[in-house]
């Protein structure tokens, strides 16, 4: 496989340097940046999607621009009860706010 169709799957899949899958993907923002605060917000440890053995324990609050990551990142933050879950909802708000 030639390196530029591995560099282009490594984006579709959001791989990190830690090789945690759908990490860095490109429709991920921030709530701290959104929210304009210095507030460090992380999502409680978890597995689910981006590794099998271990847990994600360093993941940035954040929200998706798309609509469907978005559906399923809400739920994924009600089920872990998500302390900073509040925060991101505030955040979504803003953010469709300045796309209108």
């Amino acid at each position: 496989m030639n390196n530029k169709l591995k560099e282009k799957i490594r984006g579709f899949l959001g791989i990190d340097f830690k090789g945690r899958l759908f990490i860095n993907i490109l429709d991920k923002i921030e709530t701290q940046e959104i929210l304009n605060d210095e507030k460090q917000r992380y999502c409680p440890p978890h597995k689910i999607p981006h590794v099998i053995k271990g847990q994600v324990c360093d993941e940035p609050c954040h929200i998706h621009t798309s609509k469907w990551r978005d559906y399923h990142h809400i739920l994924f933050c009600k089920i872990l009860k998500c302390p900073n879950y509040d925060d991101m909802k505030e955040a979504r708000k803003k953010y469709g706010e300045s796309k209108h």
